[in-house]
């Protein structure tokens, strides 16, 4: 007899996840590709059952993948994705066809791999659902899939693939206690993922980071597609160089041709992620797959992703993004200032505390006129006190700063009053934004018209892992 979601749900995280583990308390060798691939094949190599996209990436990775996946199933494809970490539901993190993964089919596929994973000593959480992933696709019978790394790339669980592509989106110095100090190392490790003779796409790179790809990719012997803003173009045939089109647009050129697509995603940053998603169908092809040029078209302009820069409302404005480092809450900053020049947004910010707090804020509190600092219900989110304390420290002048203890709290106080002018941006963590989301959607919705209604913000599982 199938066993029910919430036991297959306990099942999985009674392994260690290191998700959920302070990175400076992680132990040396926690990551092993030798388990994932054990285990594997005690499951007849359920990865090797289909063609892949394995993608890597600090920035931008997920709604790559989206992309990919979208322009995959306006071809006509059955195609699965695995992502992570998960903003609302955790059977995001597995679909095929954009569906979620059933309630009874994760059931049924924890119930089947349990005799396998209970003879696997040290088998992590994120390796089992990789291998449940791999497994759910190959059953479903996917004709490609979408393959986003965890964190990393060189030892991350999803690197037992050979894919038809390798891609890398922009890198940024992220996660520097596990991948290294400095963009170089950082690149090594994400570049880990390129295969002998595979292609590989990159996204817009540091002359530090490019180094290390190009140099990568030439020694595998792997074809080299850059992708590259009309800012920064190179002479080179291989390169495709896009633009931000007007209305969510992306303007793409390559070998002479160049082509203008709608694009289903709000935000001027993700011309460039569509723009590697296409240079990776053009690979893809390559690889014997079809992708007429109208599906990409009707794919890029169906492209939904919760949570990266995500309107929730009109009046007031309501924007809810997963930007939770630096470099992501550079590019959040300027969209903000596209949209309302000065200091003109409401901010509620939360964030992790092993990340680059000041380097957050320093891009983000100048958008503001009010400040509303907040913590995910999440093991690493820095409590919203000590969030107090960064700002306090390294702005002493700021003024209308409050603090909340949930995200729910923090967004009732946000929209508190707000008038059909104002404007309000959550930002700083994929876990704040998920119950940012979370909340609105229970305080917006009947309870018959979302999923999430019937469940309170603890009934999430809080696999958030901010890649």
């Amino acid at each position: 007899m199938t066993i029910s979601l919430q036991q297959a749900l306990a099942y999985i995280h009674s392994f260690k996840n290191y998700e959920l583990t302070a990175p400076q308390t992680i132990p040396e060798g926690a990551w092993d590709l030798s388990r994932i691939t054990t285990f594997l094949s005690l499951l007849d190599d359920p990865h090797r059952a289909y063609p892949l996209i394995h993608i890597a990436g600090s920035k931008g990775k997920g709604s790559t993948a989206a992309f990919c996946t979208q322009m995959l199933m306006a071809a006509g494809l059955r195609a699965g994705l695995y992502v992570s970490p998960h903003l609302l539901d955790f059977r995001e993190r597995i679909q095929v066809d954009r569906q979620h993964i059933a309630p009874d089919a994760l059931a049924k596929l924890v119930e089947d791999v349990k005799p396998y994973a209970d003879s696997m000593p040290d088998l992590t959480w994120f390796e089992l659902l990789t291998a449940l992933a791999f497994w759910h696709f190959a059953r479903e019978g996917v004709d490609v899939a979408v393959i986003e790394v965890g964190l990393g790339g060189r030892l991350d669980a999803t690197n037992v693939v050979t894919p038809l592509v390798s891609v890398i989106t922009r890198l940024g110095l992220d996660h520097v206690e596990l991948l290294g100090d400095t963009l170089a190392e950082i690149a090594a490790e994400k570049a880990a993922i390129i295969k002998p003779g595979v292609p590989v796409v990159s996204g817009p790179q540091d002359d530090e980071a490019m180094a290390v790809v190009e140099r990568v990719a030439t020694q595998k012997g792997s074809p080299l597609s850059l992708v590259l803003p009309a800012s920064g173009a190179r002479d080179n045939p291989q390169s495709w160089i896009f633009q931000p089109a007007a209305g969510n647009g992306l303007t793409l050129t390559h070998g002479g041709e160049q082509w203008s697509y709608p694009l289903g995603l709000a935000g001027t940053f993700q011309a460039e992620n569509a723009a590697v998603a296409v240079a990776a169908m053009n690979a893809v092809r390559d690889g014997g797959l079809r992708i007429p040029g109208e599906a990409i078209a009707r794919g890029l302009r169906a492209t939904r992703w919760r949570g990266r820069f995500d309107m929730l409302q009109d009046a007031p404005r309501l924007i809810v993004d997963s930007a939770h480092n630096p470099q992501s809450a550079r590019v959040l900053a300027g969209e903000l200032a596209r949209l309302t020049p000065g200091p003109s947004w409401t901010l509620v910010f939360g964030c992790m505390a092993d990340k680059d707090v000041n380097g957050m804020l320093v891009s983000l509190l100048p958008t503001a006129n009010r400040v509303i600092l907040t913590q995910a219900q999440h093991p690493r989110a820095m409590p919203a006190r000590g969030l107090l304390e960064y700002v306090r420290a390294g702005w002493p002048d700021i003024g209308a700063v409050s603090v909340r203890q949930t995200v729910s709290e923090a967004l009732a106080l946000a929209l508190e009053g707000a008038s059909e002018r104002d404007n309000i941006c959550v930002a700083g963590s994929l876990a704040v934004a998920g119950e940012a989301t979370a909340a609105w959607e229970r305080q917006s919705a009947p309870p018959d018209e979302s999923y999430h209604q019937s469940m309170a913000p603890s009934d999430y599982p809080v696999n958030m892992l901010e890649v």
